[in-house]
């Protein structure tokens, strides 16, 4: 199958031809199919934190077995077929000069890393989520590769359900010592925390509302799977999942919306940013009351002071950071000095913009923000073309 030329949007050095479909009946064919299938849900679902099934661990410079394993294994398959398709991964590989300049820095940061180990270990683990991206890019067209996706962060709702009402000793947060009580009763499922889930779900609400926008003969599928998300999003009562939900509705929609060639698009396109810009600036004047009816305090529940003191260990390393993956361990002093001024101790920043800079330092936060504004610009430039449907959704994703 000929690759969409809609697609060169986001891999303008595209050449090759991309084919899906292997011939049917071999039994070895069948066979390596199933296999691939199976182990890019699985590759999936350790990168959203299957692997410590339900377990936290606060240190998050320690290793972890299942996750270890399965990265090693990942990193041996799919970097084969990247090196057997190697004129394909190449051209599909978005951004290359960017992405490649990200993880070539975050492998050097090894050198002046207060844990070098650590950040060799999340380097291997950054090139295996790209090697997986990959592959999905060249092997899939992007209806098909989003479909993947979406099928494995189902299947974590759906075990997380199971988890809940079945073990609910392990899929529902427990009084303990160290759990504050808005935590006892939220839904982690069979990931570590409530937020990772919560994650999880915006996700998945990405995708499926993506999908039942696009794929009309499929809507009530979708539509239930929708439900399903958005139910396990608020049992997790993570505020930062039903803003992100939100946004992402509000997005998918709009950016549609921008596609109906009609002259009454652009009158609700500006009553869309009009009430956006209300709601902006209402949480501007009222910080304290809206947020306090997503369940946050004006502090952010404590993120506010915890941005103010990682500011301070930025500035102490502000070209290239900590090294990658390493800020958060427990040998930095740094991060030490942290938990004493935030006695929740945090396991991170909380922010990703932050966790770049504090890893990577301005240079890998200066990199980072390229490749995010790239494809932004990419997928805007082509939202309201017909032909590329993946646009809303590229934008959606980088956006949120």
């Amino acid at each position: 199958m000929t690759a969409p030329e809609s697609e060169r949007a986001l891999f303008p050095n595209l050449r090759g031809v991309r084919r899906e479909d292997r011939p049917a009946g071999a039994f070895r064919e069948m066979l390596f199919l199933t296999a691939e299938r199976l182990a890019l849900y699985w590759a999936i679902m350790i990168f959203c934190g299957i692997g410590s099934f339900g377990q936290v661990d606060l240190n998050p410079g320690n290793s972890n077995a299942v996750n270890s394993y399965s990265n090693a294994l990942f990193l041996v398959m799919f970097g084969g077929l990247a090196a057997l398709n190697f004129r394909k991964t190449r051209d599909f590989l978005p951004f290359s000069y960017l992405l490649t300049g990200f993880v070539v820095l975050a492998a050097f940061s090894a050198i002046w890393s207060v844990d070098s180990g650590v950040t060799l270990r999340r380097v291997g683990t950054l090139v295996t989520t790209l090697l997986v991206s990959v592959h999905l890019t060249w092997r899939f067209d992007t209806e098909k590769g989003l479909s993947i996706i979406g099928q494995a962060l189902l299947l974590i709702c759906v075990l997380s359900l199971g988890t809940v009402i079945l073990m609910p000793q392990y899929g529902v947060t427990q009084p303990a010592p160290d759990t504050t009580a808005d935590l006892v009763g939220t839904w982690k499922g069979v990931l570590p925390t409530k937020n990772t889930l919560g994650w999880t779900c915006i996700a998945g609400v990405q995708v499926y509302l993506w999908r039942f926008i696009v794929e009309r003969e499929k809507r009530w599928r979708h539509f239930a799977a929708l439900v399903l998300i958005v139910f396990i999003a608020l049992e997790t009562r993570s505020a930062t999942a039903l803003i992100g939900i939100m946004l992402s509705m509000f997005l998918l929609i709009f950016l549609n919306l921008r596609r109906w060639q009609s002259p009454r698009r652009i009158a609700l396109e500006w009553l869309v940013l009009g009430l956006l810009g209300l709601a902006i600036f209402a949480v501007c004047l009222f910080p304290g009351e809206i947020f306090g009816l997503f369940g946050k305090s004006a502090d952010l529940t404590g993120r506010v002071p915890l941005w103010i003191s990682v500011f301070d260990s930025i500035w102490r390393r502000p070209l290239l950071g900590y090294g990658y993956g390493a800020f958060w361990v427990d040998d930095n002093p740094e991060m030490l000095r942290i938990w004493s001024l935030n006695p929740w101790q945090p396991p991170n920043a909380h922010n990703g913009f932050l966790d770049v800079t504090l890893d990577l330092g301005f240079v890998g936060l200066a990199l980072a923000s390229l490749i995010i504004l790239t494809g932004v610009k990419r997928a805007l430039a082509w939202c309201k073309q017909p032909e590329a449907p993946w646009a809303t959704y590229v934008c959606t994703l980088l956006i949120v």
